[in-house]
């Protein structure tokens, strides 16, 4: 950001505020800080369901303390919860899977964490703000959930699946930071942070699930996994620059960025899966090491053109070595090559940038054209062969770019729109069959073509400060070409089989936001508030028409199953329907809103708000599969300070569902009430969270293929006393250093 406002040519709508406050000398050196300690326990009586917390102790704590003079300030912070402020397992509804990679980060549930840092920050180098920073941490999880699925088949056979998944993990972690910049920006800039972070991790999961039709079982599996990884990581970035050189508003700017990562690991691996009687087992012990290297550079050069023109060229140079070994063991320590897997991947990005500005008081106009060219390299072994993707390959790519602003007194209106392409990832096009979960099998794409995205966005916002109104209305559209969807079927048994392909057909989005906030009368003690949004989405997918047959995966030779799949490198028998797939278009509206109502009077603040959302889906090759689903919420909350340091809070809220799998989306009634006294320095505080008993934490994932329900464990009903306290003299200033320090 300090690199683009130094050169004056900056895509931030937002400007930094700088104030320069004059203070007295008694508030040029001190100390202060605050602390918060409290501690409770979960009071469930519903021993029966798994997914609820029952006598747990909890806790909640946080401090802070900052010594500083006029050149010096340290800053000690530390925190430790196993329940946050405004956590106990609310109900939260969210759409589409998590991107994950190692077992840890796959690791979803109630957390409890805590951590401890220092910050020194010093003007004593002459010109130079210079900051080290040093933090500990230690977190673990606790997942446990159930889910229901149902996998729509143009046949008329739908799938249904019902899981069970428990996990535990541990995370220790340290990071360290230096951060050196130069003051005064008037002519130069150079700016230099190196970071460096450590981290190791174990978890324990385990699995069960079972797949069934209207005919009866057709699998049931279960996993045991147990992992432990280690991750050293460094990386850092420089911006050196020059401005006014030879000419006003000339700039030239150099940057470097480098990453390094290498994290090695083990884990094993038992799985049982049982085919209609049929059992088959797994067991192995995996060495897992991947290693990452990234250098990149560029340069930006600005040349102003008259008195209200910039023109900005950019070359920039990325080049990135990725590699990953999974070597594979059984139980009395044989390799298996059948299991074992390398990847080797080498990327080289080079890009430009032409942009020209024009700048007045109220009109901000960027356009110009981006061009790039890539080369992706990926060498692999899997199942015991060798290939390699991308040798000699280079891929180029162009687009124009424009970004409209208009500022004028209270309102502000933006257009911007760009084009990008996005290269195809290592694990969709390297020859080799992704064999890990055994029910859940994915085949690799080597004929798969980068994607092309357009995207679009509208905004305007009026904002008046002086009656504290506020409105703004957005607009989102995106088109992808040539997309990267699946190609699924599922064999006699209920296992799935996917490949990743280029869709014929576009996908695209358009999603609109409007918010609106008016106070009322004189003190502007009542205010209506409005939030809605509204999006269409077009996505698209191939499935099997029939039934087909599975995998033989002893005998599997990738090229010929490509050949009976795929075709051509131009898919002829795939896309013109010989090897049995069909496109599938799935067309998705949704929309929400809510509307709050909000009365402040001296000793009393009261507000009532609604929300409801609506999701409906129709699919083009199975109609029968269409959704509409329903999520309502309608909430109270009183504050009451009857004075003498006196405060009572009060929430309902009443969540209800329509359209969800039998079992899933219960109403839910919460209620949660809260009292504090505060002594001078000192507050002192109880709050009861879900008093009803009725906190769940429900989510929904909806694809082209299939609909998932899934409930996870919540804290339930619980009490929490806490006592929070400031000390020390304030200085506002050192406050907001502080408060960068802490969270950045």
């Amino acid at each position: 950001k300090d690199a683009a406002e130094f050169s004056g040519v900056s895509t931030q709508d937002d400007k930094e505020k700088v104030m320069d406050i004059e203070l007295k000398e008694e508030y040029t050196k001190g100390w202060f800080g605050n602390a918060k300690l409290g501690a409770g326990a979960s009071v469930t009586p519903d021993r029966k369901n798994e997914l609820v917390e029952d006598g747990k102790f909890l806790y909640n704590g946080n401090g802070m303390v900052t010594g500083y003079t006029e050149k010096d300030q340290i800053v000690a912070i530390g925190n430790g919860y196993n329940v946050a402020d405004n956590s106990g397992g609310v109900v939260m509804i969210s759409y589409g899977p998590n991107s994950t990679q190692d077992e840890y980060s796959k690791l979803t549930g109630l957390t409890t964490n805590a951590q401890g840092g220092l910050n020194y920050n010093t003007d004593r180098i002459k010109g130079v703000e210079t900051t080290a920073s040093a933090m500990y941490k230690h977190n673990t999880k606790d997942g446990r959930r159930i889910s229901s699925r149902i996998s729509f088949q143009p046949s008329g056979n739908d799938l249904y699946s019902d899981s069970k998944f428990a996990g535990y993990g541990m995370e220790d972690g340290v990071n360290a930071s230096l951060e050196f910049n130069k003051k005064s920006k008037d002519k130069y800039i150079l700016e230099f942070r190196p970071v460096f972070n450590y981290s190791k991790n174990r978890v324990n999961t385990s699995t069960e699930s079972q797949t069934y039709n209207a005919a009866g079982s057709l699998n049931s599996s279960s996993s045991n996994i147990q992992a432990q990884n280690s991750k050293l990581s460094a990386n850092g970035w420089l911006d050196f620059g020059v401005k006014d050189l030879g000419k006003k508003k000339r700039s030239f700017i150099v940057s470097l960025n480098y990453y390094i990562d290498d994290q090695d690991g083990k884990k094993s691996e038992e799985t049982e899966v049982d085919y209609s009687g049929t059992k088959e087992t797994k067991s192995l012990d995996y060495d897992l090491n991947s290693e990452y290297y990234l250098l990149a550079g560029g340069v930006r050069y600005v040349e102003p053109i008259g008195e209200k023109w910039l023109f900005r060229g950019t070359v920039r140079s990325q080049y990135s070595v990725n590699n990953s070994l999974e070597m594979a063991y059984t139980p009395d320590g044989v390799l298996d090559d059948y299991y074992s897997s390398m990847t080797r991947n080498k990327y080289l990005n080079e890009d430009i940038q032409l942009l020209f500005q024009f700048n007045n008081d109220t009109t901000n106009v960027q356009f110009g054209i981006m061009g790039e060219m890539v080369q992706n390299v990926i060498n692999a072994r899997s199942m015991g062969v060798e290939s390699a993707t991308g040798v000699d390959e280079w891929l180029f790519n162009w687009s124009p770019f424009l970004n409209y602003r208009y500022k004028k007194g209270t309102s502000n209106f933006q257009i911007y729109y760009s084009g990008y392409s996005n290269t195809v990832s290592g694990d969709k096009i390297v020859p080799t069959l992704d064999i890990s979960n055994p029910v859940q099998i994915q085949a690799a794409n080597i004929y798969l073509r980068p994607t092309y995205n357009n995207n679009l966005n509208l905004s305007y916002r009026l904002n008046n400060k002086k009656t504290f109104s506020f409105f703004s209305i957005s607009m989102y559209g995106s088109m992808t070409n040539r997309p990267i969807v699946t190609a699924s079927w599922f064999d006699k048994e209920g296992v799935r089989y996917r490949v990743p392909v280029n869709s014929v057909t576009p996908s695209g989005n358009v999603t609109s936001w409007l918010s609106f906030n008016q106070p009322f009368g004189k003190e502007r003690q009542f205010s209506v508030s409005l939030d809605a949004t509204a999006s269409y989405t077009r996505s698209v997918s191939y499935q099997a028409v029939e039934d087909m047959m599975g995998l033989d995966l002893e005998t599997f030779d990738y090229y010929s199953f490509m050949a009976d799949f795929w075709g051509d490198e131009n898919g002829n028998r795939f896309y013109s329907g010989a090897s049995g797939f069909e496109e599938s278009n799935t067309n998705t509206f949704s929309w929400s809103g809510s509307l709050s109502f909000k009365y402040n009077v001296e000793k009393l603040n009261l507000s009532l708000s609604a929300r409801t959302s609506n999701r409906i889906s129709k699919y083009s090759l199975d109609p029968k599969a269409n959704l509409n689903t329903w999520d309502n919420n309608v909430s109270g909350d009183v504050t009451y300070t009857p004075g003498l340091g006196w405060e009572l809070k009060n929430r309902l809220g009443y969540t209800f569902y329509k359209g969800y799998s039998e079992g899933y989306g219960n109403p839910v009634l919460r209620w949660n009430v809260s009292v504090g006294k505060t002594f001078k320095a000192l507050t002192l505080s109880l709050a009861v969270n879900d008093i009803l008993n009725q906190g769940t934490n429900l989510r929904r994932t909806t694809t082209d293929e299939y609909t998932e329900d899934v409930y996870s464990n919540v804290i339930g009903r619980y009490f929490l006393v806490s006592l929070s306290f400031n000390f020390g003299k304030m200085n506002a200033k050192k406050n907001s250093r502080v408060q960068s320090a802490m969270w950045n």
